[in-house]
Order: structure tokens, then C-alpha cells, then sequence
């Protein structure tokens, strides 16, 4: 009997392991979901083989028959057609074959049963560069990562997926539950992001305020900047490239183009000596660029809501973006106040879900 991981699971699954693709010389697939479950049993089984941290599983079947959920596992009934190519075949245990959703259809899936700025969050974990992996520094893994084999250098894994192949598996998905918001959340998720701190800060800083982000644009993650660096000896210009996290570009009402890069300093990589004397060098190197503001944040001033608004007005003056806030600042009526109070209490609410550890980052 075949079972395939669908939702949450199937998520948590493809960010534990290299891409599935790329791991099997021949990947196997499937376009339709099973018509049956395995026993009540056998389920609480494959729970703790396939997820022993959280012991629950997502199933996905064709039919209603054997819809029983348990403490251990949920059945979800897909019935309209699904593209092609799906469901990946990642292995067996025993006779039973397991498949898990592709990561185009885990985005739709997610979309359907969450708010927007959680779906976009799983947007960006399947579109990143990164897997979890608790034996590497940091407890990630990159997936464009250069490994030795064979007296020379491969990269064993690469990305889930992209947002142009969302896009195409949404195009063919039409009528399907979760597809008009994903589409909606879709906007908003970007490639590269290389942590999921990364991601948490430009979805905050990017979504509007509306969503309870902080309304500057959600920017391109990992963008190369080609830097001038000087002449050699011979008098050649010399050129570096840097990748700040997040690049946010904004056109002010003059025309003029203002860019932002947003690096995050997390305390794994970024704590020693030689490393603190790296980002320094980078500092400086950007710094000389015109229009080009390069900010810098780090754990401690990210997970201190006051600190972390202040950050967000500093990036926010530098792209030349208005202030947004809409509260007249003279004899302001009780509805201006209730109205910034609301956009407030939704920014606190987003900045503890993404920014702080909060069971929802814990998903992942």
C-alpha cells in the first residue's frame, strides 16, 4: 500500500532532508493521491520512523473511506485532479511506499488552511537555500553548499523550488482549494533566503502594514552588488561582490532610486573574531556606494520590539519612503488613535510569530 505525506508534514520532511530530486538518480512519481489509508496502527508506525520529533503525520487519500483521524495521524481527502508529477517517491518501509507532496503543491496546501503571512513564511523556507539540520553550525545546512567527492567539488543538493515554478503549478492547478490564496501569498514570497531569520525579516520589514508588516517592500534576498574596490598596480579597476541578505529598492518622489541592504548578524556566524573583522570589511566596502544605504541587525536588537521598530524607521528614512503613519500629529480624533493602535498591535503580533521563537517558528 502507498501512503503519501501531505500539509505540515510533508513540509517538516522536505526541510529535514536534501531535495529528493536530486538525492534518487531516477525520481518515481505519481499525479493522484491514494484511495486508502494503512490501519490505525501501522500509521502510528511510520509516525515515529518519519517524524519522531513531533510523532504526527499528514496522509493524503483520493476517498473518504478509512478518514479516521488519530492522535498520531490526520487523513486529508484530495479530490479534484492534480498536475502531473505531484507526488515524489522518497522510499519504503516495509511494503508500504511513501511519497510526499512536491513542494509546489505543500505551498498550496499550506495556503488554503493558513493566514497570508504564514504561507508566505513557508513560501520562502521552500523557495530557500537552506535545510535544518541539528549536526551543522547553526543547526542549517546550505543547500548550494560545494561538497568533496572524488578530488573535486560537488554540490550534493540543490533548492525545493522557485516562485516561477509555484506560479507554473498553480497556472495548471486552477479550481483547486488553497490556489486563488496561494496566488495571494505568492506575491510576497521571494527566492534565496539563506536562514529562516533571514526570511522572518524581510517578510516583516516587507509585508504592508495591513498584514502587520512595516510597509517597505519585501526585497530580493541574497542579491549580488558589484562593488568598485580600488586599481591594482597596473591601474585596473578592481571589483568585489557582496550578497547582503535583503536588498530593498525604492523610488522616491523626486525619482531618485535609494537602495537598502539589510544584513543579519546572527550570533553562530558572526560572534568571533575573525568574523566581527569580516563584517567590517564589508562594511566599508559598501559603504562608499552611492544611493546604497547597508544596515545591519542582530539577535539582540531583532527580538527587542522597540529596537526592532526603531531599525525599521532607520531603513524606512534611508529608502526616502514617507512616514507611514497616518495618525495626525496634532488634536488627533479617537479614531486615528484606535486606527494606529490597531496597525501597532498587528505589527507586535507578526514581529512575535516570525521574529521570536514562537511555536509557530517552531513548526519548521
Amino acid at each position: 500500500m502507498d501512503i503519501c505525506l501531505s500539509h505540515i508534514s510533508a513540509f517538516r520532511w522536505l526541510m529535514r532532508n536534501p531535495n529528493p530530486l536530486v538525492a534518487q538518480k531516477r525520481a518515481r512519481y505519481r499525479a493522484d493521491a491514494p484511495d486508502a489509508i494503512p490501519s490505525p496502527t501501522r500509521c502510528r508506525e511510520l509516525a515515529l520512523d518519519l517524524d519522531p520529533e513531533r510523532v504526527f503525520l499528514d496522509f493524503l487519500s483520493s476517498s473518504r473511506r478509512g478518514r479516521n483521524n488519530d492522535e498520531h495521524f490526520a487523513v486529508h481527502v484530495q479530490t479534484e485532479p492534480l498536475p502531473p508529477k505531484s507526488f515524489i517517491r522518497i522510499g519504503a518501509i516495509g511494503r508500504t511506499a511513501i511519497y510526499v507532496a512536491s513542494p509546489e503543491l505543500v505551498f498550496m496546501q499550506l495556503a488554503q488552511r493558513r493566514p497570508l503571512e504564514e504561507a508566505v513564511y513557508f513560501g520562502f523556507a521552500l523557495c530557500s537555500l537552506y535545510r535544518i539540520d541539528p549536526t551543522a553550525l547553526g543547526g542549517l545546512r546550505q543547500r548550494d553548499e560545494h561538497l568533496p567527492s572524488n578530488s573535486k567539488c560537488v554540490i550534493a543538493d540543490k533548492p525545493l523550488t522557485t516562485v516561477k515554478r509555484i506560479e507554473n503549478f498553480l497556472d495548471t492547478a486552477k479550481g483547486n482549494l488553497g490556489c486563488k490564496k496561494a496566488r495571494s501569498a505568492l506575491k510576497f514570497v521571494r527566492d534565496g533566503s539563506r536562514s529562516p531569520m533571514e526570511s522572518a525579516l524581510a517578510i516583516t520589514l516587507g509585508l504592508p502594514r495591513i498584514h502587520g508588516g512595516f510597509g517597505l517592500s519585501v526585497g530580493q534576498m541574497n542579491h549580488a552588488v558589484r562593488i568598485f574596490n580600488g586599481t591594482d598596480w597596473a591601474g585596473e579597476r578592481r571589483y568585489v561582490t557582496r550578497y547582503p541578505d535583503i536588498s530593498i529598492a525604492h523610488t522616491d518622489s523626486s525619482g531618485r532610486k535609494n537602495t537598502v541592504g539589510i544584513d543579519y548578524d546572527g550570533h553562530a556566524f558572526h560572534s568571533t573574531a575573525s568574523a566581527l573583522a569580516r563584517d567590517a570589511c564589508r562594511r566599508n566596502e559598501i559603504a562608499p556606494i552611492r544611493g546604497f544605504t547597508h544596515l545591519s541587525i542582530n539577535a539582540q536588537e531583532a527580538t527587542d520590539f522597540i529596537a526592532f521598530c526603531r531599525f525599521a524607521d532607520q531603513a524606512r528614512r534611508a529608502l526616502g519612503i514617507r512616514s507611514l503613519d497616518r495618525c495626525p500629529r496634532n488634536n488627533p480624533t479617537v479614531a486615528d488613535l484606535e486606527k494606529r493602535d490597531a496597525i501597532e498591535r498587528k505589527q507586535l503580533d507578526l514581529w512575535r510569530k516570525l521574529i521570536c521563537q514562537s511555536d509557530f517558528r517552531r513548526i519548521e
